[in-house]
């Protein structure tokens, strides 16, 4: 089924909610490219406005450039715009791919071709501790600073441009599928097995999803017993919402 549909799936969620790893895992699984729109963006800003970020390099982040970004963006509603419209239509005019995005969601309500959404939730103060596990130069205290700064610059620029919430439950109902992350991280679940629920949690739902937009159901019985599977495991504790796509 992976080789003979459109694979498309967007992941959505906080600074330090895993979205990357995990992105990088379904890259693998459906043999198909990944990009972090944090990374487009940036590669944007550097060839539009060189002045306000250092030049681009693969292993950046976005908390770790200068103050003056944070301040334009909040400032130029114009190429923020821009910038978001020139990724959907990257999005769009892909086969394969796997992506993070706030915006896409939004953009895409009404799309019937539209991308796989999900959103990984996770709560500050788990964020800060992984992004601590992972940082081999930030202290505690400055990764505190940088993700609350990132999650007021990126709810604010949305609010501004597209006057969407971020934090509202009328965001979320644009996602098929919600996992809250932080249940596994209290139950001191290691971080491989946290990988595997998640992307058994998200190709089981995507699978279904996907096999039904392309009308090709040869796969649907097997699949929806393995979501049914997925959803006894897991919900409500760990799949907040998911697709009723099962639900005939």
């Amino acid at each position: 089924m992976q080789n003979q549909t459109k694979t498309k799936i967007c992941l959505t969620g906080l600074t330090a909610c895993g979205k990357t790893t995990l992105l990088q895992r379904l890259s693998r699984h459906y043999k198909c490219p990944y990009v972090s729109f944090s990374t487009f963006l940036i590669k944007e800003y550097a060839a539009t406005k060189p002045n306000l970020i250092s030049k681009h390099k693969k292993s950046d982040h976005y908390w770790r450039h200068a103050k003056s970004l944070n301040d334009y963006r909040l400032k130029s509603q114009t190429i923020e715009k821009q910038i978001d419209k020139k990724f959907y239509d990257f999005i769009e005019s892909k086969d394969k791919i796997v992506f993070d995005s706030f915006s896409y969601p939004y953009f895409a309500e009404r799309n019937p071709t539209r991308s796989f959404c999900v959103f990984i939730r996770a709560k500050q103060n788990i964020r800060v501790r992984r992004a601590f596990r992972s940082s081999q130069s930030l202290k505690g205290d400055i990764l505190i600073k940088y993700i609350k700064e990132k999650d007021r610059i990126t709810s604010e620029v949305l609010k501004k441009c597209w006057n969407f919430n971020i934090f509202q439950s009328s965001y979320m109902r644009l996602f098929d599928l919600i996992i809250d992350d932080g249940e596994l991280e209290k139950k001191k679940v290691d971080f491989k097995r946290r990988m595997d629920v998640k992307s058994e949690i998200v190709t089981s739902f995507a699978d279904l999803w996907l096999c039904r937009k392309s009308g090709k159901i040869s796969k649907e019985k097997a699949l929806l017993k393995e979501c049914l599977c997925v959803t006894k495991k897991y919900y409500p504790v760990i799949i907040k919402k998911h697709p009723r796509l099962y639900q005939k």
